[in-house]
């Protein structure tokens, strides 16, 4: 696996092509995080899935998910005390977004009001800039449609999102996922009947899983 990026609580890597998930799946990055909740996995794959599924231009598609009980990630709780947890990982296939944006992403900062900043006077960072300055206002605008529909996106973080090759605003993540928001807009979404099969399936996992109680 290739290292691209780390934000707050994950990893981001290209796969090689001889990991099993890649060769199967056809998956090109993997998300791996240390969590406490066994679960973790598949509730963010099922969120991935359904935000992908039903604004499949600004969202990556997941493809694969698992939990490797034999390697793990070290985190620090309140007290500074380091825990290790098993690594939760999500396989996606890449978002066709510049190269510079793994860098552009890593290097932020944390501003006052916890959002992401970008300092860095490289070139490719500082071109990578100008195209997020230009494009922070229709990815605001887009942000605020989502929300209606139960999908919150992380808009103060430059690192998760960007723009394709096709002029598309693209998030790698969601934030928060709202299950009962999503249900009252689900007729909206011409969904075939596998589909709209897999994402009430979906919806059910994630609520009974008790993420929303989480917030």
């Amino acid at each position: 696996m290739e290292y691209l990026a780390q934000g707050q609580n994950a990893r981001v890597y290209r796969l090689s092509g001889n990991e099993p998930q890649a060769r199967i799946q056809h998956a090109q990055l993997v998300r791996t995080e240390g969590h406490e909740n066994p679960l973790n996995y598949a509730i963010l794959y099922c969120i991935h899935d359904i935000c992908h599924a039903s604004f499949p231009q600004h969202f990556a598609e997941v493809v694969s998910c698992g939990v490797d009980t034999m390697s793990s990630s070290m985190n620090l709780d309140e007290g500074g005390i380091p825990s290790y947890q098993p690594n939760h990982r999500i396989y996606f296939k890449e978002l066709d977004v510049p190269k510079e944006h793994h860098h552009f992403g890593s290097q932020a900062s944390i501003g006052l009001h916890g959002e992401k900043l970008s300092t860095c006077g490289c070139f490719g960072c500082t071109n990578h800039r100008t195209l997020h300055d230009e494009n922070r206002k229709r990815m605001c605008e887009l942000s605020l449609k989502l929300k209606e529909y139960g999908i919150i996106t992380p808009w103060d973080d430059l690192s998760d999102w960007c723009v394709d090759s096709a002029g598309n605003i693209v998030f790698f993540e969601a934030d928060l996922f709202l299950p009962p928001v999503f249900r009252e807009r689900l007729d909206e979404f011409e969904f075939d009947p596998k589909v709209n099969g897999r994402v009430l399936r979906q919806l059910d996992f994630i609520e009974k899983s008790g993420y929303v109680e989480r917030f």
